[in-house]
């Protein structure tokens, strides 16, 4: 998620919260108007020690007991005049990406700090150091664009753990404020860092897996498809993208749903960790100064570009060293939430999908049966560019999506398991024949094997793969239903 598709959700939830607290406050003053809602209590009760907007900060200095001390900085601000989006900076390292949401939370006490409870009303005559205010564990020197000051001094934890002694310099009394609030504003650089990565998933136009003494592995969106989608024409998004692989393998093709199943899906749980070195004079330690694995990712919005280092075990888990390609930073990562990088096979996965090709390279697909009874021709009638008006039996489909999703459902026959391969007798159960544009047809016959598996031959050759019968009926009802319509 770029920076700007962030600052709009912002936006959105912030308006959210707005309309929200509107709501509540007309509810209150309902309460007040109306007799028979006027004993009920108040939903919630709060004090505003600071009530300013992110905007009218110059800048942050936090003091901590230990005698760090650092600033922290507005850089940019976007958004509305009501709902002001700023950026910030730690002075002491101008040049880190900072996630932006760590960094409004660290600031937040700056430019809003709302008490749950007020310890004191006046602080006079009360032993500050009781509280840890003399002297305050963590000081908050704020200047704002208006030229005034404002001085935030935590304490001690209070003594139900739920929350933190604070005073606000102007203000006499002595509050408590939540646990998270303080958490967020003891935050260090390392735990600011930017560590976001895409979710990566079927949306990707683009991958790259580059492995140590392997051969690189690199797949793009088909030019074909982001020509129709340039048009409007773009099918059963995301289903009907195809990746197109440029190396080692010249213009394979391999639907989504395929990577979706064989990587992106292994994918899901993997997270960077926490900051290992913020700026390493040297990446030989981890291993980085040669990656064993670099991978790149990129969906329409936005890229990242990995790198892997040595493994490592981190609380007797394997961990792997990572880092942005473009940032110097090096972070641990659970090693087995991204292994398939390193185990995965793409020959492996061309070898047991059955018949993936592009539907724009097919005039037509006959699926016949002994008996007749489930025979489906299927064609395409291509016109420029790449464009079709597709039959089924001689029925016009005037949903393409429905058609491209029949087709996918035939493409998409996969090898679930092996058999000792041998030469299949007699009559198959189901032949498949995709009749190209160019080239000689492919021919796929189905053999029962028993009452939930076919064996799959392929162009006559020996059956070694089994498939389910589950996604062959799939076909066969989709089809019945489609044509039902």
């Amino acid at each position: 998620m770029t920076r700007k598709t962030k600052r709009a959700i912002t936006m959105i939830v912030s308006l959210v919260l707005v309309l929200a607290l509107g709501g509540i406050y007309f509810w209150q003053q309902r309460v007040q108007e109306d007799p028979i809602l006027e004993d009920a209590p108040p939903l919630f009760t709060f004090d505003h020690l600071i009530m300013r907007t992110a905007d009218e900060v110059e800048s942050v200095r936090f003091l901590h007991i230990d005698g760090r001390s650092y600033t922290m900085v507005p850089v940019e601000q976007e958004g509305t005049t009501a709902f002001p989006i700023v950026e910030w900076q730690h002075t002491g390292h101008p040049d880190v990406l900072l996630s932006q949401e760590v960094a409004r939370g660290k600031t937040n006490m700056a430019w809003g700090l709302t008490a749950s409870e007020t310890i004191h009303e006046c602080n006079s005559g009360v032993n500050l150091a009781d509280f840890g205010l003399s002297p305050a564990q963590l000081v908050l020197e704020v200047t704002y664009t208006d030229g005034t000051h404002t001085n935030v001094y935590v304490g001690y934890q209070t003594a139900d753990h739920f929350g933190y002694f604070v005073m606000v310099s102007g203000d006499p009394g002595i509050h408590r404020i939540g646990n998270a609030v303080v958490a967020r504003a003891k935050l260090t650089i390392e735990d600011m860092v930017d560590r976001h990565v895409p979710m990566f998933d079927m949306h990707a136009v683009y991958v790259n897996i580059a492995q140590r003494d392997t051969p690189e592995i690199e797949f793009v969106l088909g030019y074909e498809v982001m020509e129709n989608m340039m048009q409007g024409l773009f099918p059963d998004f995301p289903l009907g993208w195809a990746l197109i692989m440029s190396q080692p393998l010249e213009n394979w093709t391999i639907m989504h749903e395929v990577f979706e199943r064989n990587l992106f899906e292994e994918l899901e749980n993997f997270r960077l960790g926490p900051v290992v070195n913020l700026s390493p004079a040297s990446l030989a330690p981890y291993g980085l100064d040669n990656p064993s694995l670099e991978f790149t990712f990129a969906n329409i919005i936005e890229e990242v570009h990995l790198q892997f280092g040595d493994i490592f075990m981190h609380n007797d888990i394997p961990h792997i060293y990572v880092k942005f390609a473009d940032r110097p930073h090096v972070f641990r990562a659970e090693y087995d939430a991204m292994s398939v990088l390193f185990d995965f096979d793409i020959f492996r996965i061309i070898d047991r999908i059955v018949a993936l090709i592009p539907i724009i390279d097919v005039e037509s697909v006959t699926v016949t049966t002994p008996d007749a009874t489930r025979n489906v021709e299927l064609v395409m009638n291509h016109y420029y560019p790449n464009n079709i008006d597709p039959t089924i039996n001689g029925i016009t489909i005037d949903d393409h999506r429905a058609f491209r999703t029949a087709y996918r459902l035939l493409i998409g026959i996969s090898g679930e398991g092996e058999v000792e391969a041998h030469t299949p007798q007699g009559e198959p159960y189901i032949t498949i024949v995709y009749h190209k544009l160019e080239g000689p047809d492919t021919e796929i016959r189905l053999f029962v094997l028993d009452n939930n598996f076919f064996t799959i031959s392929v162009n006559g050759e020996d059956a070694w793969l089994v498939t389910s019968r589950v996604g062959i009926n799939t076909f066969f009802e989709f089809v019945n239903n489609l044509l039902a319509e």
